[in-house]
């Protein structure tokens, strides 16, 4: 997996076989929005999806814009490989 779109296609496809909501956001007139919500059991999380090839920075108006949610108190995960998206679904669907 190379793609920051694939591995966008391997979070929703693990959110729908796990029962998750799976959200892609945009945000009109708003950069550096995260790329996804998901939501399950009661709990939502946002995630800023990276290319797997470790290519991807985060802009210094995404690195803004994620730490106006921290200060909401809500984290955004940025992630970058399979391990890392399946990691977050098994946190989302633990009861």
């Amino acid at each position: 997996m190379r793609t920051e779109k694939q591995l966008q296609e391997y979070l929703r496809a693990g959110a729908k076989v796990n029962g998750v909501l799976f959200f892609k956001l945009h945000c009109e007139g708003q950069r550096g929005f995260p790329d996804v919500m998901l939501a399950c059991n009661g709990r939502m999380e946002l995630i800023e999806l990276k290319s797997p090839s470790k290519t991807g920075k985060l802009s210094r108006l995404q690195i803004e814009t994620h730490e106006k949610f921290r200060l909401e108190g809500i984290y955004v995960h940025v992630i970058d490989s399979t391990e890392e998206v399946d990691a977050i679904i098994e946190g989302i669907t633990d009861d």
